[in-house]
């Protein structure tokens, strides 16, 4: 299977962190980014999950910051993670207009910070609905996909971890053109459904990027790998037979350990090294 090229500078499954990692703290380049990189990460997703309480997107000295910290030590910034809304009974137009207007300003962010990719969750309710509802998300997805198309980015469509379907979730995906959209495969929401083989069986050369990060099988808790119930030694071998040859992306989150982040750090540059170890001789 002939594999995609890995993002320019970047080695094949090289270790990258998501912005995640400084949750519940707003994201300070100049103060955060050296402790990424003395950690020995490389290449980063900036998180904007949480709107302004992740990042400072619109502030132009902030995006300049960003560039100028990442650019000085050598990181890539590899992926946007846009502003996620999570209805649960119901959607309307007025959701639908915040989702898209946010995913664009996003994937407007991206280009201006040279990422390839814009982490996007669908607009899908958490309880079953009329098929109105479906309908609207995918004319959501059709202008997004039509918005990117001029971009020098992709939509990157994530698994949620509600209403899980593998196989609605990938014909989505190739619903439209690999210069529009591609897959993210979210390793924790996929394993509370017993999932990460049937996503990893059906995404082939469409996944362009991975969140890593581990649970119990219960509740979403983005552990660091190895603490949870996830088959890592599975989902290395699975992720090879894909493809894939892009970054391993910690997406891990610890509130409690935000006063040792050296440490915090260091022990995710551990399990993805863990998770390195598993990949063939030749990978």
């Amino acid at each position: 299977m002939a594999s995609p090229q890995p993002p320019s500078g970047l080695p094949p499954f090289s270790p990258a962190i998501s912005t995640t990692i400084i949750q519940p703290n707003v994201l300070e380049p100049a103060k955060h980014l050296p402790l990424i990189a003395a950690a020995g990460f490389r290449c980063i997703e900036l998180c904007c999950n949480c709107g302004a309480k992740d990042f400072d997107a619109a502030s132009p000295a902030a995006r300049q910051e960003l560039v100028s910290v990442a650019s000085d030590l050598g990181i890539t910034i590899r992926s946007v993670h846009a502003p996620g809304i999570y209805p649960r009974t119901h959607v309307d137009d007025a959701m639908g207009r915040e989702y898209l207007d946010a995913a664009k300003a996003h994937c407007d962010l991206a280009a201006e910070l040279g990422a390839q990719v814009v982490v996007l969750h669908r607009l899908k309710t958490q309880k079953p609905g009329p098929p109105e509802w479906d309908r609207m998300m995918h004319a959501l997805l059709d202008e997004m996909a039509g918005y990117v198309l001029s971009m020098p980015v992709v939509i990157g469509l994530e698994n949620l971890n509600w209403r899980v379907d593998a196989r609605e979730d990938l014909d989505i995906v190739r619903s439209y053109g690999e210069d529009a959209m591609v897959f993210v495969f979210d390793t924790g929401h996929a394993h509370l459904f017993g999932a990460v083989d049937d996503y990893l069986g059906l995404c082939g050369l469409r996944l362009r990027g991975v969140h890593i990060h581990d649970n119990d099988g219960l509740a979403d808790l983005h552990w660091i790998p190895g603490k949870g119930g996830v088959d890592w030694k599975a989902f290395v071998e699975g992720l090879v037979k894909t493809g894939y040859t892009g970054p391993l992306m910690s997406e891990v989150q610890d509130f409690h350990r935000q006063d040792d982040l050296p440490g915090l750090l260091d022990d995710c540059m551990a399990a993805l090294q863990m998770l390195r170890g598993y990949l063939p001789d030749d990978g």
